[in-house]
């Protein structure tokens, strides 16, 4: 175990973890949405948005910000729904 917590690895090993990691945590918020667990979906959507943001992972950053408008909108909140889908758009021409 020790070699695994005290090990290293490459910037480009890093920045794949962290997209991985995004990408499992916006599945979690998926699922908590579909459980309508509406408070816990946004939140797992934030995180995985900052795990990829920090990554430099545009894609997973653009998806989890998808993820936050879809919700918006089936909630009701159509502008900020709007803003993120926004978002969105702009973390994809990153690409």
């Amino acid at each position: 175990m020790k070699r695994w917590l005290e090990g290293s690895f490459s910037e480009q090993v890093g920045r794949e973890l962290f997209a991985t990691t995004s990408e499992l945590t916006h599945l979690a918020g998926w699922m908590a949405n579909d459980e309508g667990k509406d408070g816990l979906a946004q939140r797992y959507y934030v995180h995985a948005f900052k795990i990829a943001a920090e990554a430099g992972q545009n894609e997973a950053a653009a998806t989890a910000l998808g993820g936050l408008a879809d919700q918006a909108v089936d909630l009701g909140h159509l502008a900020a729904g709007l803003r993120l889908a926004e978002g969105c758009v702009q973390w994809g021409e990153k690409m």
